[in-house]
């Protein structure tokens, strides 16, 4: 006799999770998971925020630090998405600009110097 085979109070095998799969079942088939064995794209609803305005920057992180910085007493949902965005940019102007002046100079890594360089 398994362990599984044990009928107790406190066990938690033959209930029912809210993903629709037993416990025993839930630990061996993900959500993800086809009978297949394929895995599923993710749907909309599955999606980060950064998925879906199509950047790489956290738009989650930006939202939750504009809240606790309390710059003030509401934040809307376009806000994290433009400042997210605007830091992306950025970011991605001074990388390129470094770049071109860690190349100028014959070298492949960006230095501290080429990003003050770019500065100018």
């Amino acid at each position: 006799m398994c362990r599984r085979d044990r009928v107790s109070t406190q066990s938690t095998w033959g209930r029912k999770e809210k993903n629709g799969y037993s416990s025993v079942q839930s630990s061996k088939m993900t959500p993800s998971a086809t009978k297949s064995g394929k895995k599923v794209k993710k749907t909309a609803s599955q999606k980060t925020k950064s998925g879906k305005a199509g950047l790489t920057f956290p738009v989650a992180r930006c939202g939750s630090l504009l809240k606790s910085g309390r710059y003030s007493r509401r934040v809307g949902q376009g806000a994290p998405v433009y400042l997210a965005a605007v830091l992306e940019y950025l970011c991605a102007e001074v990388l390129e600009l470094a770049a071109n002046a860690a190349r100028d100079n014959k070298k492949k890594r960006i230095s501290p110097r080429f990003l003050t360089v770019c500065e100018k």
